[in-house]
């Protein structure tokens, strides 16, 4: 528990120190501008362009094994909200869930500020992944980008998932 409080506390304190310069380009990938910018120091990596291009690349090959036009998702590890909110413009009625209280806020207003572009809003949820509690048979699609490396209860995640996705649904990945 120590251990997961601890990366609560860190993802929290990254979320926050973003907020203070705004809702930062590694939010919304698809609409950041691959230039160099000025970067707070916390991300300095971000200033290489390819950088961006290999996050866009990887991000959008996530959202192409979604081949069908509707359904339900649900975004694990879902950070900032970067998968929720390219499949909200798609159509499709997505749960983005979270550890962090601060990440799962910049994903509600980077969701709300393109909302105009959303078909569903996305729904968000603070939950601790660790020991998650999911519906049976919920989810056509469940998406983890970047983010299952932190979970230290893994096996139970997978067996969560396994039970909220619906028959022959479909578990995307890309750690």
């Amino acid at each position: 528990q120590k251990i997961i409080n601890e990366e609560t506390n860190y993802w929290n304190n990254v979320a926050k120190k973003a907020i203070e310069y705004g809702i930062p380009v590694w939010v919304d990938l698809k609409r950041a501008r691959l230039e160099k910018k000025i970067i707070p120091p916390y991300i300095k990596i971000l200033q290489y362009d390819s950088y961006y291009h290999n996050l866009v690349r990887e991000n959008m090959r996530i959202i192409e094994q979604i081949n069908s036009k509707n359904g339900k998702v649900l975004d694990v590890v879902c950070g900032a909200g970067w998968i929720s909110v390219l499949l909200a413009e798609k159509g499709f009625k997505v749960s983005g869930f979270d550890i962090s209280e601060a990440m799962i806020e910049i994903a509600r207003n980077h969701a709300r500020k393109v909302s105009k572009d959303l078909k569903c809003f996305p729904e968000y949820k603070v939950m601790d992944l660790n020991f998650p509690s999911l519906e049976e048979n919920v989810y056509d699609y469940v998406t983890a980008f970047d983010g299952l490396h932190h979970i230290l209860n893994i096996d139970n995640l997978l067996k969560e998932i396994r039970k909220a996705l619906k028959h022959n649904g479909k578990f995307i990945v890309y750690d």
